[in-house]
């Protein structure tokens, strides 16, 4: 086999490799672990300003919410994932459980989309995004240069796995 033949093939086998990498199969689990890395950073505190921008601690919590969350902690309605004063959008816990990650189909293939389900869980989580004259901006759906590292590690091993298989 000849130089051009050589490269027809490796080409073949790279663009086999790129069609399985971005496919549904292969990115759903990646959509639920790039889910993963947003709740439990924004639990941890942290949200992010735009994507590609370092994390940064979420905004305070005012003294009334934080009173209001030691009430809610005496009654058993606090989220165990947070405490009366720490600013992490678990109040209840809803809207950070309601998250899925998935991989879209077809025109949009190769494409992959965190967001809260429920009207309820969508509404707060635009109000806390956007924040409005009582609440400051609370961006937590974006990801930041460490979500990123983190999902390009996840990538690049399955990446990896992919073209071990196909070239073999």
């Amino acid at each position: 086999m000849g130089y051009p033949e050589d490269m027809e093939k490796f080409r073949k086998l790279i663009d086999t490799s790129m069609k399985e990498l971005i496919n549904q199969q292969t990115l759903g689990p990646i959509a639920i672990e790039l889910k993963n890395i947003i709740q439990r950073r924004t639990r941890l505190g942290s949200g992010v300003e735009q994507t590609g921008a370092p994390k940064t601690p979420l905004a305070e919590l005012a003294s009334s919410t934080k009173k209001g969350r030691a009430r809610k902690k005496e009654l058993g309605l606090l989220s165990d994932k947070t405490s009366p004063n720490k600013s992490n959008l678990t109040e209840t816990g809803q809207m950070l459980n309601s998250l899925r990650g998935y991989a879209r189909k077809k025109a949009d293939a190769g494409t992959i989309d965190i967001q809260p389900t429920g009207d309820r869980n969508k509404k707060l989580a635009a109000i806390h995004t956007l924040g409005n004259p009582e609440l400051p901006k609370r961006r937590f759906l974006d990801l930041s240069l460490q979500d990123i590292k983190q999902l390009t590690a996840v990538l690049q091993d399955k990446f990896s796995e992919i073209l071990d298989r196909v070239f073999k």
